[in-house]
């Protein structure tokens, strides 16, 4: 029986998950360039703040887009993209309206 590869897909639009790597550096990116940083900003991995047993919400984490000279932007969020809580908040409503996402 041979196997059938599929090598098109139906297309469909990115969602943001900060538990992704890639989505933490584009909103450190974004952050960057509009505080007119240089280029030594760093972003830290997501950390757990406080897990949760309701299989419906998937725990509080938070993550920090620091740079070398003591500026820092603090992240807390919650399934993968609910924005909870932060120090520049601003910033972080224009990177999601740009994103495409309206809070």
């Amino acid at each position: 029986m041979a196997r059938n590869y599929n090598f098109n897909w139906a297309t469909k639009p990115l969602t943001l998950n900060f538990n992704l790597k890639q989505w933490r550096q584009d909103i450190g990116d974004f952050i960057r360039r509009k505080k007119f940083w240089d280029g030594t900003t760093r972003i830290t991995r997501s950390k757990v703040i406080q897990s949760d047993v309701n299989s419906i919400s998937k725990g509080i984490k938070q993550f920090k887009i620091y740079n070398a000279y003591g500026g820092e932007v603090i992240i807390q969020y919650q399934n993968y993209n609910e924005i909870l809580y932060t120090n520049e908040s601003e910033l972080v409503n224009e990177y999601l309206k740009f994103r495409g996402k309206n809070e």
